[in-house]
């Protein structure tokens, strides 16, 4: 995979829930899975969407039935909190 098609550089779009690809192809949500302390949801193009376009080979090149998938992930409060005062800290030390 080539670093342009790296999860990346697709763009979130908060108020459709989806992504879009570099290529403007969309990212419908598919479902989320939740562990202990985040929370994971996927996206996932329509394969003949992808097989459309020549940077197939580039973007999801094994990907055979399905569209490339992306997802994101979402930290409980408490975790997204500590990460917030650990990057406090280190910026409070440069």
């Amino acid at each position: 995979m080539k670093a342009e098609f790296y999860a990346e550089q697709f763009r979130f779009d908060p108020a459709g829930n989806c992504f879009y690809c570099p290529q403007g192809v969309r990212l419908e949500y598919q479902g989320k899975d939740q562990k202990e302390m985040v929370v994971n949801y996927k996206y996932q193009a329509p394969f003949r969407d992808c097989a459309a376009y020549a940077c197939k080979a580039d973007c999801c090149p094994t990907a055979k039935k399905y569209g490339r998938s992306v997802q994101r992930s979402e930290y409980h409060q408490e975790i997204a909190a500590f990460h917030q005062r650990m990057n406090d800290f280190f910026q409070s030390k440069k």
